[in-house]
């Protein structure tokens, strides 16, 4: 497992990076969601929105893990698809299957 560092929260988006936030807003928009740029004012949203892939992807964890924790259903598989590590391929496709269909069922 990949360890982050201070080094990593202080990385910026560089022109060519994957902007992960996009990335699910669009599978949010794909799906339907109501409004699927309500979670951007979140602070830790709004921090990735700035944020290198890898610090993108650490705030997006915090945040979907808190979201869905907050459900009255168990989400523990759904969290359980938040990985640290793994290619940004590989976190969108599980992210896709398993962790959008609930924000999408619950409307988070």
């Amino acid at each position: 497992m990949q360890i982050l560092t201070q080094n990593v929260f202080q990385e910026v988006r560089q022109p060519g990076d994957i902007d992960l936030v996009e990335q699910i807003t669009a599978m949010l928009v794909r799906e339907g969601h109501p409004n699927p740029t309500a979670w951007h004012d979140h602070p830790n949203i709004v921090q990735a929105k700035q944020a290198a892939p890898k610090l993108q992807r650490f705030l997006i964890n915090r945040y979907w893990r808190m979201r869905l924790g907050q459900c009255e259903s168990s989400t523990v598989a759904e969290r359980f698809c938040l990985i640290e590590d793994g290619t940004d391929k590989e976190w969108l496709s599980l992210f896709d299957s398993g962790v959008l269909p609930a924000i999408v069922n619950y409307v988070l």
